[in-house]
Parts: C-alpha cells; structure tokens; sequence
C-alpha cells in the first residue's frame, strides 16, 4: 500500500471542490433565504398559492433592490472561488461546475430542512 499519498491523487482535488463550495454555501445562505421570502411574498400570491402581509405597502421595488446586489455579489463569489478551485486542482467541465453548484446549495437545503422539523 503506498502511503506518499500518489495513491489517489483525484481524492486530495474533490476534497477541495467540495470544502470550498460547501463553505461557499455557507455564505450564500442568507442570499437564499432573502430569495424565498421573496417568492413566498410575490410569485407564489400572484398564482394563488398564499395571501400578502397586509403590512406590505412598498410593492417589489425594495426586495429588487436588494436581492440584485445581494445575488450578484454571492454569484460572484462562488464563481471567483470555483475558478480558483478549478486552477488549483486542475478539474474542468460541466462535472466540476454542477457538482460545485450542488454543493453550494447543501447548507440552504439542510437548514430548511432543520427548520421544518
């Protein structure tokens, strides 16, 4: 057994990929969050799956205002820290980018469903 660590050099690459989305994913949760408020507050009432807070009298302007910086800045950053993963470890292609934007999206995912229970 070799124990240089040349055994499995693809293993060392993934790791990385995968600690840098999900700590990327971390970041990006209150993104996320902002975005569901939002599609609970908009989208979802215009089809007729919910009812508006009655306190709500500033329309969709200020949720754009905020949701487009906000969005554009953790995009990005995910996209900065993925091209330096991606020169780091030398993976390309469509593998290296779904797998990151799945990963990205775990901590969202595993918060809301902590919060269902």
């Amino acid at each position: 057994m070799d124990t240089d660590g040349t055994a499995r050099p693809g293993r060392a690459r993934w790791t990385a990929v995968v600690l840098a989305n999900l700590l990327t994913g971390c970041l990006g949760v209150p993104a996320l969050l902002v975005l569901l408020f939002f599609v609970q507050s908009y989208p979802l009432v215009w089809i007729g799956l919910g009812s508006r807070d009655p306190n709500d009298n500033d329309g969709i302007l200020p949720w754009i205002l905020l949701l487009g910086p906000l969005w554009a800045g953790t995009v990005a950053l995910w996209f900065l820290v993925n091209l330096g993963v991606a020169r780091l470890t030398g993976l390309r292609g469509r593998r290296f980018w779904w797998t990151g934007a799945g990963l990205a999206a775990v901590p969202t995912a595993l918060l809301a469903l902590y919060s269902a229970i």
